[in-house]
């Protein structure tokens, strides 16, 4: 029963336990009810909500689709489909310049068990350069090979990061390439993301799409 400010629990009916026995919601402690319809309220809720974005991400990728075929036709080469049979990556934006829609390929990458090697000429160019080297780069290095406490990985940012600085030492190219060899590819799937801004000559602003940013 709802009223204006509060919301008391029925009494009425059954309600199961975590053990499977149904229980008569008259004998169930009125937190431990609360708690339970309104678990069962926002978990509804929640769901309803993923459903309703499920449909609009396709009906968006749909869109999508014919927007590229549409575009495709304007200059008759609708024929030649596009490659793969694929969606591409694209921008589009609205003449005014204060809407835009982008489609990137966002790829998902690992460390490899190269990093060892990496990490090895790493750490002997340092060595042999102790005097020169710059602090910033002390640190990165000592970061870049510091795996998460709780994944355990190594990030990939970090070490190309460090594959970015330029040294002078006849090892630092052998260093670069196993860093580079030490990331690899592992997937990668098409996104999009939606922009705004009030004037043309401002920032755009990404439209958040997950629950906790809006």
């Amino acid at each position: 029963m709802e009223t204006k400010d509060i919301f008391i629990p029925s009494r009425e009916g059954m309600v199961m336990n975590a053990g499977g026995t149904e229980l008569p919601r008259e004998v169930v402690q009125g937190p431990m009810l609360l708690a339970h319809d309104f678990t069962d309220k926002l978990v509804d809720a929640a769901q309803a909500l993923h459903d309703l974005m499920l449909g609009q991400k396709e009906e968006m990728w749909g869109m999508i689709d014919l927007y590229q075929r549409s575009l495709l036709a304007i200059y008759n080469a609708g024929r030649f489909g596009r490659a793969g049979g694929e969606r591409g990556t694209m921008t589009i934006t609205t003449m005014d310049q204060l809407r835009k829609v982008t489609v990137t390929t966002a790829k998902y990458e690992s460390v490899t068990g190269s990093v060892m090697a990496a990490q090895a000429l790493v750490n002997q160019v340092l060595e042999d350069i102790t005097v020169d080297v710059n602090p910033n780069l002390r640190a990165l290095v000592n970061n870049a090979f510091v795996r998460d406490e709780k994944t355990g990985n190594i990030s990939v940012e970090k070490l190309k990061g460090l594959k970015g600085f330029e040294l002078d030492h006849p090892l630092w190219p052998d260093a670069q390439r196993a860093i580079e060899d030490s990331i690899q590819t592992i997937g990668s799937r098409l996104q999009i993301r939606f922009y705004e801004r009030e004037k043309s000559d401002l920032d755009w602003k990404q439209i958040p799409l997950q629950f906790s940013s809006l």
